[in-house]
């Protein structure tokens, strides 16, 4: 109770406020028809200041009071205010900010949905001034003949889709006169959009041709459709004793051909069927005997390699063992050498052995002759009792 009251308080304020303070301030214009606009389209809802305000800076709103929040687009300090728009209306307003100066506070609404139908206030707080704009939003598309037969006559049906709001439909014969047809059917989709149909039966005239019109007085739409029915058309239709035995015939004749063409058709086909997996099976079976040949090539030519192998690891063993035996007559020679030195060094080291004893007991030298000889004699020794020494290690 206490929203309705307070509703109530805000409507009757909001009028007190927008009354004219004065007779010498600028009227607001709007437009003396409703604006018509087809859904997707952009609109433009006029509405200007008589006269012109100069250097006008002040606040324009657009607003819908059968909406919560109601403002479409509010205008204020250069800029749009978007913190109470209405978020159906987010993105899609625009005023014309150039032509503020001449007066032009037109709001321009793009990709006009359905729901954008309704009546619109332009106000401005600063002259205390408003207008109405009513704009209604339509919907049209191009109706659709199709034709078929019937025992009566030529039945027609007229359809159209994505129609707001709800149209009318009726047929008109070649000469403008309207048609005898039931009540068009209307289905109105989720999308809020209608669908028009009708149907007619039609016999042979003097002019066969019909139009389907289907318009919508409030938004000022109307679009038509045009079919003309060939005479032969009508003429089989009624007249149903020779021509449509005749017709009859003709059908029956067609049927037994295409029965006879199709299972000839579907015999070619089976055949060529079995002709193919034959094909199929043969070629299956060359691959195998390809597979079967290629490893028994492998195999063959892994042999030979083995094979080769072999041969060359015989014939490094030979290689290596005469090899092995030169190194053993080398070796035996060297042995031989060896032991020559080793002999040849063996008597030198008696000989010198012997030498040094006699220098040791032999009275006739001096006393430091003979302990030079002694020393040189003994080094000698040594020399050779170091190289014989490593000679018996090596023999």
């Amino acid at each position: 109770m206490k929203f309705i009251l307070c509703g109530f308080a805000g409507f009757w304020l909001l009028l007190i406020h927008r009354l004219p303070v004065s007779s010498g301030q600028s009227w607001v214009i709007g437009s003396p028809g409703p604006i018509i606009a087809l859904a997707g389209d952009d609109v433009i809802l006029p509405c200007h200041f008589k006269p012109a305000i100069n250097d006008f800076s002040g606040t324009v709103e657009w607003t819908r009071l059968d909406l919560d929040p109601p403002y479409v687009h509010v205008h204020q300090s250069g800029r749009l205010m978007v913190q109470n728009q209405n978020p159906l209306y987010k993105y899609r307003t625009v005023l014309f900010l150039d032509e503020l100066k001449n007066g032009n506070v037109s709001l321009k609404l793009f990709g006009v949905k359905i729901y954008d139908e309704g009546r619109y206030l332009c106000f401005s707080p600063n002259i205390r001034r408003e207008a109405f704009i009513q704009l209604n939003v339509g919907a049209a598309s191009s109706p659709v003949i199709n034709m078929s037969k019937s025992s009566s006559g030529v039945v027609l049906k007229c359809e159209s889709k994505g129609w707001y709001p709800e149209p009318e439909l009726f047929w008109l014969d070649a000469e403008g006169k309207l048609l005898s047809a039931g009540a068009p059917e209307t289905v109105r989709g989720p999308d809020g959009l209608y669908t028009v149909s009708s149907r007619v039966t039609v016999e042979e005239r003097h002019s066969n041709s019909y139009t389907c019109t289907v318009q919508q007085r409030k938004i000022q739409q109307t679009r038509e459709a045009h079919i003309h029915i060939p005479d032969h058309f009508l003429m089989y239709n009624d007249r149903p004793g020779f021509y449509s035995t005749a017709i009859d015939i003709i059908l029956c004749i067609f049927a037994v051909v295409f029965v006879v063409s199709k299972w000839r058709h579907n015999k070619t086909e089976e055949r060529v069927r079995k002709q193919l997996m034959s094909e199929r099976g043969a070629m299956k079976n060359l691959d195998a005997k390809k597979a079967k040949l290629e490893e028994q090539s492998k195999n063959e030519h892994e042999e030979e390699q083995k094979t080769d192998a072999e041969n060359e690891t015989e014939q490094l063993k030979l290689q290596l063992e005469e090899k092995k035996e030169e190194a053993e007559k080398i070796k035996d020679e060297y042995k031989n050498v060896l032991k020559k030195i080793y002999d040849v060094l063996l008597e030198r080291r008696s000989e010198l052995g012997r030498e040094l004893r006699e220098t040791q007991d032999s009275w006739f030298y001096g006393c430091s002759y003979r302990i030079h000889r002694t020393s040189q004699l003994s080094a000698a020794l040594n020399e050779l009792n170091t190289l014989s020494a490593a000679i018996d290690s090596k023999i």
